[in-house]
C-alpha cells in the first residue's frame, strides 16, 4: 500500500472530490475515491445482472454537482481537447 503525501493529504482535506491525480510521466489521469465507494461499485459491477446503462442517471447527477464545485473544470477540459489534437 502507497502513503498520502502530505501535499495528497492537503488536497484530499481541502476538495474537490473526488481528488484527481496526474501521472507526470505518462499524462493520465487518475481518480483517487475512498475504498467504501470502491468496494460498492465492486459490488454493483459484479453483479451479473447489473446493466451499466441503470448508472448512467446517478452517474451525471454526481459528475454535474461535482462538476458544479469544480473550480479547475475549465482547465481540465481545455488540456483534454489539446491532448486530443
Amino acid at each position: 500500500m502507497i502513503e498520502l503525501t502530505q501535499e495528497q493529504q492537503r488536497a484530499l482535506e481541502q476538495g474537490p472530490h473526488p481528488l484527481r491525480l496526474v501521472d507526470p510521466k505518462s499524462k493520465a489521469v487518475y481518480v483517487l475515491l475512498p475504498e467504501n465507494v470502491v468496494e460498492h461499485l465492486q459490488a454493483v459491477l459484479g453483479n451479473e445482472d447489473f446493466n451499466p446503462r441503470e448508472a448512467y442517471p446517478l452517474l451525471d447527477k454526481a459528475l454535474a454537482q461535482e462538476d458544479a464545485n469544480d473550480p479547475h473544470l475549465h482547465e481540465y477540459q481545455q488540456f483534454t481537447r489539446q491532448r486530443r489534437q
